[in-house]
């Protein structure tokens, strides 16, 4: 079974250089501060692993293992997103969530990047199997 790590790097492997496709990988967390030993927070606590912008479109993707679970902020930012319009994709398999991007590129009239999209999709649906094979 892939890991979340795993699944977010398929996915981002799979579109990140499509053309057309603005794609961010998106980090909230806590760090510390090498020179001073403070800790300081970063992100906004919620938001999703990924976001893609697509023919003049907001999406947001949350990364989970197959067994992960969105928090109570995640759900919140979902609700928020899809309020202003946006879409929201929760990912469990990379193969499967870019060819839910190509079957939105066709609904918004972008047949080019849809078939760059499902290239992808086989690509990445490719590189999950190879990973769970090999057990890493």
């Amino acid at each position: 079974m892939p890991t979340e790590a795993q699944t977010q790097r398929d996915l981002l492997l799979a579109i990140g250089p499509i053309p057309g496709l603005h794609v961010e990988r998106t980090n909230t967390g806590l760090a510390t501060d090498t020179r001073t030993g403070r800790s300081v927070r970063f992100g906004l606590p919620g938001a999703p692993d990924v976001r893609v912008c697509m023919a003049g479109r907001a999406i947001a993707i949350e990364v989970k293992s197959p067994t992960g679970r969105q928090s109570e902020r995640q759900r919140r930012w979902q609700a928020a997103h899809e309020a202003a319009g946006g879409v929201y994709l929760l990912c469990r398999d990379a193969g499967e969530t870019v060819r839910d991007l190509a079957t939105l590129a066709r609904m918004w009239g972008r047949p080019e990047l849809a078939v760059a999209l499902e290239t992808r999709a086989a690509t990445a649906l490719r590189a999950t199997r190879a990973t769970v094979r090999s057990g890493g």
